[in-house]
């Protein structure tokens, strides 16, 4: 089944990132919208976890592998 296996609680001396959290492979982070920095993401996706975010649209734009952005809203 699916259960939550780590919560991360952290003053306000640490920074919100994807990057500073442990993962494995397969792997599916749920986050919150300060996590969704581009480079974080990437990382999560990179190392074959998979991640799911609240984005704001102007402040995490997403591009395509090759470069193109990706509009998700018309």
């Amino acid at each position: 089944g699916v259960r939550i296996a780590q919560v991360r609680l952290t003053d306000a001396s640490v920074g919100e990132s994807l990057q500073s959290l442990p993962f494995k492979r397969g792997e599916v982070l749920v986050a919150d919208r300060a996590y969704a920095g581009r480079g974080g993401i990437a990382k999560v996706v990179a190392a074959g976890a998979q991640v799911i975010v609240r984005i704001s649209v102007g402040s995490t734009p997403l591009r395509s592998p090759s470069g193109e952005r990706i509009d998700l809203l018309p």
